[in-house]
């Protein structure tokens, strides 16, 4: 949500004349963005619980980004409140701890009579609005990304422990608009939950550091081969299927010698280094990941699970074609002008040479790609202004 709220930003601060009533946003993400919308009719105060352990300097980096107080708009405040949790024979009264300081911190906030409480990474902070709702006048939003829900995944809801479970159903069942970036997710959820509440039609976003690159070419430039360079951004979980990757790739450079793979996101990538033609990367800042973006020919994700991947949208707004399976809201991002798509897998023996298929199959159609088309659809989709819009419309309406 960090993405959309930073997008809506830039918006009102621009702007355009929108007003709206008081949002509360509360954002347990590990990551912190400033967020702001700002204009004389609305206000936005935007809470981050960040967990912390006894000798961490999280609580002074924390501090590092909070806005100036002397600064910043009155209208737009953000808060992060860090949580102390706590190791070995203490550490069963973290979740305890936790609630106590999310319960304290918003029922303090809701004095203030806001209008809509938009929670994200709802496991805890939905749990504990929800629970306090029936004493404020407010409603409740819910975005979430989690693949978890209809699909087969090690962490799927239905293998969760009780209780958390039994917090997540209870946090839905007073939700009253769910702002879900897929529609795949959403059915799944109501589904699984047992029970329909209104949706907002959210598309995922493209984080607005990326804009600069996309509009003017940037310095650093990876060197290029002239084969085909691909490249995969993941954590390298298991559902990414990074070894069947490496294996397709393998075979496939053994007739294209000068195809190069490209591994960035995750430290494990590390142990495909010494591959030949594989270049092994950890994460890296936006600035520098857009320069791969620029530089590549195809995003490959080849994944047993995902929602609305922002590596997707991020690709296809440099204008790169995709290569993915159709899990989740994928095929929904993704057409034949933009992607080559692989079925769902079915056997993981039958994941390298569907992959190695699809690589085959992009050498022989790379040439049909239309780069700006690409690009211009999927700006007109997943620009920072036309989410923030949507957004901003949704909120207005209520």
């Amino acid at each position: 949500m960090k993405r959309h709220f930073r997008a809506l930003q830039q918006m009102i601060s621009e702007n355009k004349g929108y007003q709206i009533n008081g949002i509360a946003e509360s954002d347990i993400a590990n990551a912190l963005a400033h967020n702001e919308i700002s204009n004389t009719h609305c206000e936005l105060e935007l809470y981050h619980f960040a967990p912390y352990y006894k000798g961490d300097n999280i609580p002074k980096l924390l501090e590092e980004k909070t806005a100036n107080p002397n600064t910043q708009n009155k209208s737009a405040v953000e808060r992060i409140i860090p949580v102390l949790q706590f190791r070995g024979a203490f550490r069963a009264l973290n979740v305890f701890y936790y609630y106590i300081k999310v319960i304290g911190v918003l029922i303090s906030v809701l004095q203030r009579d806001w209008d809509i409480v938009h929670v994200h990474a709802a496991d805890k902070i939905g749990f504990v609005a929800a629970v306090i709702k029936p004493y404020f006048r407010f409603q409740l939003w819910l975005t979430e990304h989690w693949a978890i829900f209809g699909q087969e995944v090690p962490d799927a809801y239905e293998k969760r422990g009780w209780w958390f479970r039994f917090s997540y159903q209870f946090m839905w069942k007073r939700v009253d608009w769910a702002a879900s970036i897929s529609g795949q997710l959403y059915e799944s959820m109501c589904s699984i939950l047992g029970r329909s509440v209104e949706r907002v039609n959210l598309e995922n976003v493209l984080d607005d550091a990326f804009l600069d690159a996309i509009e003017k070419p940037l310095g650093f430039h990876p060197q290029k081969t002239p084969g085909f360079r691909f490249l995969h951004v993941s954590n390298g979980e298991d559902r990414k299927n990074v070894p069947f990757l490496i294996e397709a790739f393998v075979r496939f450079k053994s007739v294209n010698t000068e195809a190069e793979l490209i591994l960035i996101g995750s430290t494990t990538h590390t142990q495909y280094a010494h591959i030949n033609g594989v270049t092994a990367l950890g994460g890296l800042p936006l600035r520098e990941l857009a320069a791969y973006y620029q530089n590549c020919d195809a995003l490959l994700l080849v994944s047993d699970a995902e929602n609305a991947p922002c590596v997707i949208l991020e690709a296809l707004c440099f204008g790169l074609p995709v290569i993915v399976t159709q899990v989740g809201s994928i095929a929904q991002m993704c057409g034949v002008h933009n992607s080559i798509q692989i079925p769902p897998f079915q056997t993981h023996e039958e994941k390298a040479e569907k992959i190695h298929q699809a690589l085959l199959e992009y050498s022989l159609k790379n040439q049909t790609f239309d780069s700006m088309q690409i690009q211009q659809r999927a700006l007109e989709k997943y620009h920072p202004n036309v989410v923030a819009h949507v957004l901003l419309r949704a909120y207005e309406n209520q």
